[in-house]
């Protein structure tokens, strides 16, 4: 039971579809390399990125039986939707399946989001630094009153590429007086997409990926985005956010729960509207709602120093 909800058929198909992939073989796979490891050499912290996945719990499990004087440490390294079904856990299930000794989150936010959505115990989860975080050097992007460059940011979802393109392509038919930029993520090339949808005839670019985040951000006047980490790196440079609502049945959202200097649009013909909006912004309302974006994608990601960094490697 899932909050008085029978789940035990999505259970069952699951554990089918595990059984009959090589994902199960994979996740066996960790058991063992891990015990070699460990059988090797001595381990005295093992660190990992933490999503609470399946291989990652055969890893500990691996540790725990042959090396059970290791510390384990998680890290949350990413920004968190409420569609990452994989950190939702029930107070029984704390109890038993394996979790590292302590969860360093990547700021307050998250550990926030784990506790109180996901729930995590807070003895587990220490509040850590936010190890990919571009440094903005104290930058902020300067008030303007007319957009130009529209940076969109696509995440690891071949499903979530399309939908944008789709959405995109009916809320710019008939021409706009932007320039569109496209970011794919590294692993999946843009025109994987593009090729299950011929029929585009909005105008845009791709962003070559040997261009910085740095740079990416510095053009940018707004960012659209519909699950990416990016969007609280814009935050923390001052650029205003589009979340594109492409009628994904879980949230995507990863600041799901900031309300300011993000707009949400969920049909493709509000886009050009919303975009218009945030160019009628005056210039104290922009500043406000700018710093309070800063704001929360600071308490988001913290930044790495001496102090935070001490905490994560003495652990």
């Amino acid at each position: 039971m899932l909050r008085d909800i029978d789940v035990s058929y999505l259970v069952r198909k699951s554990m089918k579809r595990e059984f009959i992939s090589t994902r199960f073989y994979c996740n066996l796979l960790m058991f063992y390399a891990v015990k070699s490891l460990v059988q090797k050499i001595k381990v005295h912290k093992y660190y990992y990125p933490f999503e609470n996945r399946a291989f990652e719990k055969m890893a500990v499990l691996a540790l725990r039986k042959f090396s059970p004087a290791t510390t384990i440490i998680g890290y949350q390294h990413a920004a968190l939707t409420l569609k990452h079904v994989n950190f939702f856990i029930e107070k029984e299930e704390a109890e038993i399946i394996p979790l590292p000794d302590k969860i360093f989150t990547m700021g307050s936010i998250t550990r926030g989001i784990m506790e109180k959505t996901f729930h995590f115990t807070k003895e587990i989860l220490h509040e850590g630094c936010a190890l990919r975080k571009t440094d903005t050097n104290g930058k902020s992007k300067s008030y303007f009153d007319k957009i130009k460059y529209i940076l969109v940011v696509l995440s690891t979802d071949l499903k979530e590429y399309i939908g944008v393109l789709k959405f995109l392509n009916e809320a710019f038919k008939g021409g706009a007086d932007y320039v569109v930029q496209i970011r794919p993520h590294p692993v999946i090339p843009l025109e994987d997409a593009i090729s299950m949808f011929p029929y585009l005839t909005f105008q845009y670019k791709k962003q070559e990926v040997n261009v910085s985040l740095r740079d990416a951000l510095n053009q940018a006047d707004v960012v659209l985005y519909v699950s990416s980490t990016l969007t609280i790196e814009a935050l923390a440079w001052g650029i205003p956010v589009i979340f594109l609502d492409i009628g994904d049945f879980l949230n995507t959202d990863p600041i799901f729960n900031f309300y300011d200097f993000k707009w949400v649009c969920n049909e493709s013909s509000r886009l050009k509207r919303i975009l218009k909006n945030i160019e009628n912004l005056s210039k104290e309302e922009y500043i406000i709602s700018q710093e309070k974006g800063r704001e929360f994608a600071n308490r988001y990601f913290y930044p790495v120093n001496e102090v935070t960094l001490e905490e994560f490697l003495l652990a």
